[in-house]
């Protein structure tokens, strides 16, 4: 026995009692059964436990147990206890038995108690091990270790730290450690002495360092002086004057980013700022050329008034992939190597894996290897779990990585205008807007062969949506939340699908949504002047005119935490995160952030 504890409960004055056990055996432990014999305060008995047993199963040796169990005890008058372990039976089948009181376990002096000297119990530590803590006692049957474990008379050394019980018995002479400490002291000494020796160096070194600076510092501060005013003055005014140049030829792009950094030189964050805002109405098709006439107030307002953004600049799925306008990409949240791609003019994220698309129409895959190094005049590529598909130029369809479920099956596609891929499918639309598709279909996803005059696809993992030229939707696959009753809507311009819920955004800035609501996914009857909608698994996120986000479902991990974002010109759902890219080019997100997370903090588009 370790150690025990007697309790009362101060409600029903019930007594319990709480034992440590510990084995000191070879063999595992199965069972413990115990006596508990009990007096009261005046020492009488008391009806006590007989019999009692502890299920331990295949406890090892030094191992302690029974502390987590309380044995109520009958008399509530009990005030003190004795413990009988009558019987013990091992792992092997082999049993102990006593037939009288077994002793427990005492209690170890410390060494510093043993020694009552601080310096010769930390000698005892230096010469014997680091883990020596109490003074080794002999008992009868057992001998404890200075490290505390339990030992069987008869054995030389510890079962735990292996210290021979001899050499601990014999440092317990004080004279014994003496010379070691005395050898210790003199060893101290002999290090005080070499810092002091090094401090006292140290010191001249500072002495003759300082002597020097007064030498050369009046030197070097004309020399910073001259570094100071070439770099702050002269450098920066002619790449300013660069920068101009480049927007006076038209160079845009480039002009941007040498403004950018130019930081808060003279103009510079002001003209950057102008310089993007009308890039991207550019890039959006608000306005047809970049001209000097057009003020921020012109910018707002046709930022205000125009259609709904298409600025397809970032993927945000279990993880984020950006593309910057420089044809570079980022990705955060999983390990795929993304930062020496160039000429990047497409991206896709998979679930493991990114592909790019380049400019000379070739394909890069980061995380997998799904054969693209052939492929060439490719205009557009998806990513599904673990397959990526591209779309030729000529409308076929070319298809690599794992086939199981036949979603690389894309042979003989042709007059493909657009491709679609989720998790283990593939789907293309023809351009005469009906739908091929090829893959699994558990729940009957891919149904889609009788579609028509489809001009845009959003999949699920279990459904899909399709957006007619007429502003319908039509939707085939699981339909167990309600999900696909989507053939009521209208005047519908975009639609994402969520997990087991959808979304559609109306020509008048108004959402809907269908499907699973259960934690106010669909709760977006409300929302006005919407110009870019996204669904997440279970949050549901849109992009207002006026360049504000508005959020609704679950924000188990702040992916609803939207609020006060501004001048936002494109936002993305993920699973359980929101990222949006400001006007600015800086991405901005919130939500999951574990395993590396999607932490985008400096990330810049362009």
């Amino acid at each position: 026995m370790q150690s025990y504890a007697l309790m009362q409960n101060r409600k029903t004055g019930e007594m319990s009692a709480q034992i440590v056990f510990c084995n000191i055996a070879e063999e595992r432990t199965q069972d413990v059964v115990v006596d508990v014999l009990c007096k009261d305060a005046q020492g009488k008995d008391v009806k006590g436990v007989v019999g009692y047993v502890y299920n331990a199963p295949k406890y090892k040796r030094n191992q302690e147990f029974g502390g987590d169990e309380m044995i109520v005890l009958p008399d509530s008058l009990t005030r003190s206890i004795e413990v009988n372990i009558t019987k013990a039976v091992f792992e092997d089948g082999s049993e102990y038995s006593a037939s009288s009181k077994s002793g427990a376990i005492p209690v170890q002096q410390r060494l510093v108690d043993y020694f009552d000297d601080e310096e010769i119990a930390q000698q005892y530590v230096r010469q014997t091990r680091s883990i020596a803590k109490y003074a080794a006692l002999e008992l009868d049957e057992i001998w404890l270790c200075s490290c505390g474990a339990v030992n069987k008379t008869g054995e030389e050394q510890c079962n735990v730290c292996g210290l021979q019980l001899q050499a601990q018995k014999e440092l317990l002479d004080v004279d014994a450690l003496k010379p070691g400490l005395a050898a210790y002291d003199k060893e101290q000494a002999a290090l005080v002495e070499q810092k002091s020796q090094e401090k006292r160096l140290q010191n001249q070194k500072t002495a003759r360092t300082k002597k020097l600076l007064k030498i050369f510092i009046p030197i070097g501060a004309l020399i910073l002086a001259a570094v100071i005013i070439w770099t702050t003055v002269m450098i920066p005014l002619g790449k300013y004057n660069d920068a101009w140049d480049m927007y006076y030829a038209g160079e845009y792009a480039d002009a941007t980013d040498a403004f950018y950094k130019l930081g808060d030189y003279k103009d510079s964050a002001r003209t950057y700022r102008y310089l993007n805002e009308k890039r991207l109405l550019l890039s959006f098709g608000l306005i047809d050329e970049i001209n000097d006439e057009m003020s921020f107030s012109d910018i707002h307002t046709v930022r205000s008034a125009g259609t709904p953004y298409v600025l397809d600049l970032i993927e945000a799925g279990s993880y984020t992939v950006g593309l910057r306008t420089n044809g570079t990409v980022f990705a955060s949240g999983l390990a795929v190597d993304t930062e020496d791609w160039e000429d990047i003019i497409d991206i896709s994220s998979g679930f493991m894996h990114t592909a790019g698309l380049k400019a000379d129409g070739s394909v890069l895959v980061s995380g997998r290897h799904h054969g693209t190094s052939e492929w060439a005049d490719i205009v557009s590529v998806k990513t599904g779990a673990d397959h990526t598909v591209g779309l030729k130029a000529d409308g076929s369809v070319v298809a690599g990585g794992k086939n199981d479920e036949g979603q690389c099956d894309v042979q003989g596609w042709s007059n493909i205008s657009a491709i679609f891929a989720s998790g283990y499918a593939t789907i293309g639309i023809k351009t005469d807007g009906s739908v091929v598709a090829t893959g699994q279909s558990l729940y009957g996803e891919l149904d889609v062969q009788d579609w028509l005059d489809i001009v845009s696809i959003s999949m699920s993992g279990t459904f899909t949506m399709g957006l007619t030229k007429y502003g319908t939707v039509v939707a085939v696959g699981d339909n167990s939340d309600g999900q696909c009753d989507t053939q009521d809507w209208s005047d519908i311009v975009a639609i994402s699908a969520g997990e087991r819920y959808c979304l559609g955004l109306r020509s008048d800035g108004s959402v809907v949504a269908s499907g699973l609501n259960s934690v106010g996914q669909c709760d977006v009857q409300d929302w006005e002047n919407i110009v870019m909608i996204s669904a997440g698994r279970h949050h549901a996120v849109g992009l207002q005119a006026n360049g504000k986000v508005v959020a609704a479902g679950s924000n188990d991990y702040g992916q609803c935490n939207t609020d006060g974002w501004e001048y936002v010109v494109a936002v993305y759902a993920g699973e359980f995160h929101t990222v949006a890219v400001k006007s600015d080019g800086n991405v901005i997100d919130a939500g999951k952030y574990d395993s590396g997370g999607f932490y985008t903090l400096g990330i810049e588009l362009w």
